[in-house]
């Protein structure tokens, strides 16, 4: 099964998807959060789709729903629940055409609560094995840069050692997906009082290394992206430029080569480069 990374259905996303490579692509099936006005999915590998309306409607897209849908419909679908309803009867919305998405959200908020929560994600699997798989979502990225010093940050992959140890205790397969480098609570638009600042968020294979610069509206606004980009190929997480497309890129500005981008491109590179790490990471632990 692959690997699902939750992307809102935009621009940058949809580039870094586009310019995966093709053996990473087969690898993964992206949950997309589309918003009443989305007009088109540009993507035509197999999906899932939360928000499905019919001019979103593709034979590769599968319909994620909550339990706060009015409608489940009937086929295929993915049924994609918060830790806050675990102990809720599923047994109306879970048969053998259900993937079940378990979207634990934010992990820095349990950090005294992991055991029972993985106690919580096994049971609610061994009561409702029928459902066609698993799958488990999470995040441990900052919510506001606002929070960060400038400079270099390092903070844990918490969704990804959750993962494992849930894996240890459950006994069966559980696939594996994440927020990729944004938050799910940061704004998806941006807004006039917003200040937004230079940042490239490049996942390493224990932490996601933020290198923050400051605004983008006053000088040296977008440059800033070079002395960024050369910053982060020096931390030793860096894979180099033949990674990925998302690497190169980093690699390119660090060197002064091309434009420096906008905010849009740099999240193509963040979530490009995220998700070549995660497939290959699942691929050695024997889980794609």
């Amino acid at each position: 099964m692959p690997y699902i990374p939750v992307l809102r259905a935009k621009r940058g996303e949809i580039d870094a998807l586009r310019s995966l490579s093709s053996d990473v692509s087969q690898k993964i099936r992206p949950l997309f959060l589309t918003e009443e006005d989305t007009p088109q999915i540009n993507y035509e590998g197999e999906c899932y789709v939360l928000g499905m309306r019919k001019e979103l409607e593709a034979e590769n897209r599968i319909p994620a729903i909550t339990l706060q849908d009015e409608k489940t419909g009937k086929g295929r679908r993915a049924l994609l629940i918060t830790a806050d309803e675990l102990d809720l009867d599923l047994a109306k919305y879970c048969d053998e055409q259900t993937d079940l998405l378990i979207n634990v959200g934010d992990l820095t908020d349990y950090r005294s609560a992991v055991s029972f929560l993985i106690r919580a994600i096994v049971e609610v699997i061994g009561k409702f094995a029928l459902a066609r798989s698993f799958a488990v979502l999470g995040t441990s990225t900052v919510r506001s840069m606002a929070e960060l010093e400038k400079g270099v940050t390092r903070l844990p992959r918490l969704e990804w050692d959750f993962y494992r140890e849930l894996l240890s205790k459950a006994g069966r397969r559980i696939d594996f997906g994440d927020f990729t480098t944004r938050h799910p609570e940061a704004p998806a638009e941006f807004q006039p009082f917003m200040k937004p600042g230079a940042k490239i968020r490049y996942t390493g294979e224990k932490e996601t290394v933020i290198i923050k610069g400051g605004s983008v509206q006053t000088s040296p606004g977008y440059e800033q992206f070079y002395d960024l980009s050369k910053l982060l190929t020096q931390q030793p997480e860096y894979k180099g430029a033949t990674y990925s497309w998302g690497d190169k890129r980093i690699n390119d500005a660090s060197e002064g080569i091309g434009t420096p981008g906008n905010l849009t491109t740099w999240i193509s590179v963040e979530a490009n480069h995220h998700i070549t790490l995660v497939v290959d990471q699942l691929s050695s632990f024997g889980e794609l």
